[in-house]
């Protein structure tokens, strides 16, 4: 994921998404890259993903696109989301 979110990032992907639990440190530097690139990057609630969190269970998804194309892409996703 972390490779996907730095194409985002770098312009040669329109966007990215998993709908599997993401380990944070395995994704927070995709996601500084997309943000720091002026992209979006969210869990599929639309909540932006916390880092250095207590442990548990990590959420499911992440989706990343620029800023533009974030909301489209979210809907979309989200209607091919698995249930729970």
């Amino acid at each position: 994921m972390a490779y996907k979110l730095a194409r985002v990032a770098a312009g040669l992907s329109d966007g990215a998404f998993s709908f599997k639990r993401r380990r944070e440190w395995g994704s927070c530097a995709g996601v500084a890259l997309v943000v720091a690139a002026g992209g979006r990057a969210t869990l599929l609630d639309g909540t932006a993903p916390a880092f250095n969190r207590r442990p548990g269970e990590p959420p499911v998804g992440l989706i990343a696109a620029g800023a533009g194309l974030h909301p489209a892409l979210l809907d979309a996703v989200r209607s091919l989301a698995p249930p729970g």
